[in-house]
């Protein structure tokens, strides 16, 4: 007899991959800030100054510009917390009301002289030849000078103001934004994905803004957030020496200027406008170190 065998089929199971979930905004920036307990500090400092640019003359409870002689040089008290200046003026709100100051010139002349610094790298770099050689020799020339005496010679040049300190430290700050993309572009415009969007007939302008500007991106962004704290400081500077804010302006370096000569009698009046810049570049600092370290995957996998 013969024996016939039957063969049962049995259904096959596939298991499919789910996909690489997205990170959100929401995630990322959480992440971010479990990464090290700097990088909270430093958005917490950022924070709150930025809220002090918006509020912060609101927020003062005194007029920051009106004199008052009789209470000149007064003690901190619970009136005026970080006491009085040498016309009697509340020190704790020309603080509040110097931030917008301050820290709000420091972030137009970084926007503007990452929108140049950035469009000269993107054409130098992209271009290439002639181009890039006569766009790379008028950086060179302004990166030939110190930054700070460049930056006071073009503000006592143009006259002693807070737009001249923006048009000063605008023209020291755009040639480092056009050093750092072209180096970026001369780097991305030889990696195979901008031969093959070449390949298949992407114009130049496509090119660099789909594709080689977007990867630019982390870097500028990185350097832009150290680069606010220096803004900061060389705005102050320039106010400290007379060449950008004018008194009564309630800004942190001109209140330090006119602080120095009751040093000895009033510590508080140079100490508060002291404290509220150095705790500013602080926490850019701060922040800029985390994105930095964030951005970068060698040091994310340790």
């Amino acid at each position: 007899m013969e024996r016939t065998t039957t063969a049962t089929t049995r259904p096959v199971t596939v298991l499919l991959e789910r996909p690489p979930r997205q990170r959100t905004l929401s995630s990322t920036v959480i992440e971010f800030l479990r990464h090290s307990p700097l990088n909270l500090l430093g958005v917490v400092l950022i924070a709150l100054f930025l809220f002090l640019v918006v509020f912060g003359s609101v927020l003062a409870p005194h007029d920051p510009i009106q004199p008052n002689i009789a209470l000149k040089l007064q003690p901190p008290s619970s009136t005026y917390w970080f006491g009085t200046d040498e016309l009697g003026r509340d020190v704790f709100s020309r603080v509040l009301s110097g931030a917008k100051y301050s820290l709000g010139i420091a972030f137009i002349i970084l926007s503007i002289a990452v929108v140049v610094g950035t469009l000269v790298g993107l054409i130098a770099g992209y271009v290439g030849g002639l181009v890039d050689e006569l766009l790379m020799r008028l950086t060179d020339l302004f990166l030939a000078f110190p930054a700070l005496v460049l930056a006071m010679a073009i503000a006592a040049t143009l006259g002693r103001n807070l737009q001249n300190t923006v048009i000063a430290l605008t023209v020291v700050y755009w040639p480092w934004y056009a050093r750092l993309v072209r180096g970026q572009v001369l780097w991305l415009k030889e990696r195979e994905f901008i031969e093959a969007a070449r390949a298949i007939g992407a114009s130049p302008w496509r090119i660099v803004g789909r594709h080689i500007l977007p990867n630019t991106l982390a870097v500028i962004i990185v350097q832009l957030t150290l680069d606010v704290g220096y803004a900061v400081l060389a705005t102050s500077g320039l106010s400290f020496l007379g060449l950008g804010a004018q008194p009564p302006t309630p800004e942190w370096g001109t209140m330090i200027a006119g602080a120095r000569t009751f040093f000895r009698d009033a510590w508080w009046y140079m100490t508060f406008p002291g404290l509220a810049l150095t705790l500013t570049v602080l926490g850019f600092n701060l922040l800029g170190d985390g994105l930095r370290d964030f951005l970068d995957p060698r040091t994310r996998r340790r």
